[in-house]
């Protein structure tokens, strides 16, 4: 068992530049992550075409439990990576969606296109993702799948 006194000393130590040594590490992360984002961002189309795809199996079939499952799943998985590939506002509206299709059994048609049609919008490569009127955009899709909810809880 190594000396605790030396395991202290050394401690003391590496806390007193700890602001020093870890901005390094820091920078090193920040990077990585930036890197990891551009190679992914451009699965972000491909993720919206599947979730546009799963849409129209939808709509041909909305009384279709399997359809609206994949649907969802689509919607909960870009949820989930969004926010990760750097589009918070796609991650905002596809959670959105995802709530939308997991609490209410027959979601809104006109709902749901409405998600849809934002989700294309905000993942556009010169999308911003703090354009005021995107951010209303989102907020009135949260406003509205909300209501949905209250609905079908009775």
């Amino acid at each position: 068992m190594a000396n605790p006194n030396r395991l202290a000393r050394k401690a003391l130590v590496m806390d007193s530049d700890y602001d020093g040594a870890a901005d390094p590490a820091v920078s090193r992360a920040e990077r990585a992550l930036e890197q990891f984002r551009r190679q992914h961002r451009a699965q972000l189309p491909e993720a919206i075409s599947w979730l546009t795809e799963y849409h129209a199996a939808w709509r041909a079939h909305p009384s279709a439990e399997a359809a609206q499952a994949r649907l969802h799943r689509a919607a909960h998985d870009l949820r989930g990576s969004a926010t990760d590939l750097g589009a918070p506002l796609v991650g905002r509206i596809a959670g959105s969606l995802s709530r939308l299709l997991g609490f209410v059994a027959k979601p809104p048609a006109a709902l749901v296109e409405a998600h849809i049609a934002a989700l294309r919008a905000a993942s556009r490569p010169d999308a911003d993702p703090q354009d005021p009127v995107a951010l209303a955009v989102a907020q009135e899709l949260e406003d509205k799948v909300a209501q949905a909810i209250a609905r079908e809880a009775g």
